[in-house]
């Protein structure tokens, strides 16, 4: 039998109209209409007893006469089938599922004159407020209601949980608690707001979700910063840890891998805290060339801190650390053999440690073997042999010998038993996935803010087949094992899985995730309409996208950047032959139109003007007559051979003039007379608005490499153009000197 059926029986209703209304989960609450209207409910009386319903419809008729609330009175209550049948009289007014600022404030006061009478709701959700326009017409079900003042900061807390999770603000709704005379304390509420704000979230709410995502981030983002030392900082964290052992280790950590972790952790073992001296950017290029580094200093010190074994990463120069070790005194200073037959470790500084007990440990590099600077060099030989040869199908490197184990890796096909573990024990899931190859800071942030979504991480790891059928047969880089590895060291990865297909569905399919973690990129802007969505969704899981949390740097950057810079130290000198011939002629053709368009993004300036010296001639006294705009008083306006931006001209005279001293009266009217008209000129041809007008001398103070003839430069300038060599030349300055004659007939 139906409870409206149930209902029609006991109270042997005819044609009145029963509408169903929200309740909970124990409650079935009807709207009945006939003479009047009534509420009625059905409650089963395993959920709750007969003298809890009677206590709570007494306090909410006691709080109705004393005019704290507006509440219904009880008509009825008596047991049919198993149920408590509640008949309240009707009261106008309905639920609002969404709180602006106004329903904020009106909590606030309420709760804070509930409070003050020594009545604690514990249920003040949306469902219980009823309202009429604006205002709070009524408050009902205080089954939940609790008398004593240890209760004060729950039913705080649960109410601001509500208010939050239905779009009101938190400000507004404490001011007007304690504008009432409620009284907050926060160190408790902050305690307890994250467990209520969760259960709001399981109760579908995406907007408790995303308090509480924004709330646990933040957290753990200070973690992470606490962990930047800058060097005025070492003294302090010296006398805070003061009994503690303190370890330091030395890097790069250019590309980091699982060989890095590895390292550190051994080094971790031979104290309480580790400290991470990170190589500076102008330390690097000074020991390693102008190649290095790929990636900044503040970046890889940010990476390291996600690593729970890393207590704290400081930037300096990697082969001068003394003053560093003198601030931090640490009690074991750890680093490779290599650096101290390098010369990069000195004996001074083991002199250093030692003078107040502590101790220098000499290591070799454990597995794979492979230093940052190395590991730069293998990505670079690999990329250009890919270049070179094309795509080949090759091994991945740094491959993991069997003694390296993953505690936190889980097997594909067990992910459905760990799904249903977590879910028992009441966690929120997430299953995030990457590839991670060359791993960096924008993967590390990814994956704290995937954590921050739910309970437990769950990163999926593509193998390298699957890489290689996703990112062609050059990937991946690194092999699927070390990359799991290193996953797995992150604090907040709970899990990694390596799976074996080109899409992440298996593993949803099998995990059964609450949220999928995913990026929000150009190439998923359909993901509403993929099989892994459609899947969430018949589950009842939610799909969560992120932008790029480091969208300058990726592996694909890091490769390229890693073999342009290796290529480029590698052969310096036949890139420099190259870039100064940007034609090969018997000999030098100033009017060759490939020169003129190359003259700048290739910077063989010099080697034009000592081209044309070598002619005898003076480069502006040699103009052709195809190139030249306008004419006034032997003065010209011509186009630039080798312009420097598009619609770049030159003012010359015809006579062989080098310093400003020498300009007559007449010549200065003539110079500023083509000025205007070159500017008029560049506007109608080229809609060019903004210019630099420029004096160059031939004799005296000097700007760069000129001619030694006096000239003007009228050159379009744009304002959002910072370097004038980003801006690609497009045409000849054959072709803009035609335009321009065009507009001036």
């Amino acid at each position: 039998m139906s409870e409206v059926e149930i209902i029609k029986n006991a109270l042997s209703l005819g044609r009145e109209k029963i509408t169903p209304l929200p309740g909970g989960w124990r409650k079935k609450t009807f709207l009945v209409e006939g003479k009047d209207k009534r509420i009625v409910s059905l409650v089963s009386k395993k959920a709750i007893s007969k003298s809890r319903l009677l206590k709570a419809a007494w306090l909410e008729e006691k709080l109705t006469r004393k005019k704290i609330i507006l509440g219904r009175k009880l008509i009825s209550l008596s047991l049919v089938d198993n149920f408590h049948l509640i008949i309240r009289t009707y009261l106008e007014g309905k639920p609002k599922w969404q709180w602006g600022r106004s329903e904020a404030r009106q909590l606030g006061e309420l709760l804070a004159r509930l409070h003050q009478k020594g009545i604690y709701h514990l249920d003040l959700k949306p469902g219980n407020v009823l309202w009429r326009g604006n205002k709070i017409s009524g408050v009902i079900d205080f089954e939940e209601s609790k008398r004593g003042k240890k209760y004060r900061v729950q039913d705080l807390v649960n109410t601001l949980s509500w208010v939050l999770a239905s779009g009101g603000e938190e400000d507004i709704f404490l001011k007007a608690y304690l504008d009432q005379g409620g009284k907050v304390n926060y160190g408790k509420m902050e305690k307890y707001l994250p467990r209520y704000l969760m259960m709001r979230a399981k109760q579908g709410s995406k907007n408790a979700l995303i308090l509480l995502a924004k709330k646990k981030l933040e957290d753990s983002q200070g973690q992470i910063k606490k962990k930047l030392l800058k060097f005025s900082d070492l003294v302090s964290f010296r006398k805070k840890n003061k009994g503690k052992k303190i370890v330091l280790v030395v890097g790069a950590w250019e590309l980091l891998h699982w060989g890095h972790l590895y390292f550190l952790k051994k080094a971790k073992k031979r104290g309480d805290l580790l400290v991470v001296g990170v190589a500076s950017d102008e330390s690097r290029q000074r020991l390693k060339g102008e190649s290095f580094p790929i990636v900044g200093e503040k970046t890889r010190a940010e990476t390291m801190a996600f690593f729970d074994f890393v207590d704290g990463t400081v930037i300096l120069a990697e082969d001068q650390i003394s003053k560093e070790l003198k601030s931090l005194k640490p009690d074991i200073l750890y680093a490779v053999k290599k650096d101290w037959r390098e010369g990069i470790r000195k004996k001074e500084e083991e002199e250093l440690v030692k003078n107040w007990g502590g101790r220098v440990v000499k290591t070799s590099y454990l597995l794979p073997g492979v230093s940052s600077s190395g590991l730069v060099e293998r990505v670079a030989l690999l990329k250009i042999k890919q270049v070179l040869l094309g795509e080949r199908e090759r091994q991945p490197l740094l491959k993991v010998n069997g003694k390296s184990k993953n505690k936190f890796q889980v097997k594909y096909q067990d992910l459905g038993k760990l799904g249903n573990k977590l879910k028992k024990q009441g966690k929120s899931v997430v299953f995030t996935a990457l590839t991670a190859d060359l791993f960096h800071l924008g993967h590390a942030r990814f994956i704290q803010k995937a954590k921050s979504v739910g309970d437990v991480l769950i990163v999926g790891v593509p193998s390298n087949r699957s890489v290689r059928e996703l990112k062609g047969k050059s990937r991946p880089m690194i092999d699927e094992t070390a990359r799991s590895l290193l996953l797995g060291e992150l604090s907040v990865v709970d899990y990694v899985v390596i799976f074996d297909e080109r899409t992440i569905l298996g593993c949803l399919q099998k995990l059964k995730p609450d949220l999928f973690f995913t990026v929000k990129d150009d190439w998923n802007t359909r993901w509403h309409k993929s099989s892994e969505a459609q899947f969430m969704k018949s589950i009842g899981g939610m799909v969560v996208r992120s932008e790029r949390q480091a969208p300058y740097i990726s592996a694909s950057k890091m490769i390229d950047k890693a073999a342009g810079d290796w290529l480029q130290k590698e052969f310096a000198g036949l890139l420099k032959t190259a870039q100064q011939t940007p034609v090969l002629n018997a000999d030098f053709d100033p009017h060759d139109v490939s020169a003129q368009l190359a003259a700048r993004e290739k910077g063989f300036y010099e080697q034009v003007l000592q081209a044309v010296a070598q002619r005898n001639k003076c480069v502006f006294c040699d103009l052709k007559e195809k190139y030249i705009v306008a004419k006034k008083n032997n003065w010209i306006l011509t186009v630039a051979l080798y312009p420097y931006i598009d619609g770049h001209l030159l003012i010359i005279p015809k006579k062989h003039l080098e310093s400003a001293a020498d300009l007559t009266k007449k010549d200065q009217e003539a110079v500023f007379a083509l000025e205007k008209k070159g500017r008029g000129l560049l506007k109608k041809a080229l809609g060019i608005n903004n210019f630099w007008f420029i004096l160059r001398e031939g004799k005296g103070i000097k700007v760069g490499k000129t001619v030694e003839h006096l000239h003007f430069h009228l050159m379009p300038y744009d304002p959002g153009v910072i370097k004038m060599v980003d801006k690609k030349l497009t045409t000849t300055p054959l072709k803009i000197a035609q335009k321009l004659r065009e507009k001036n007939e």
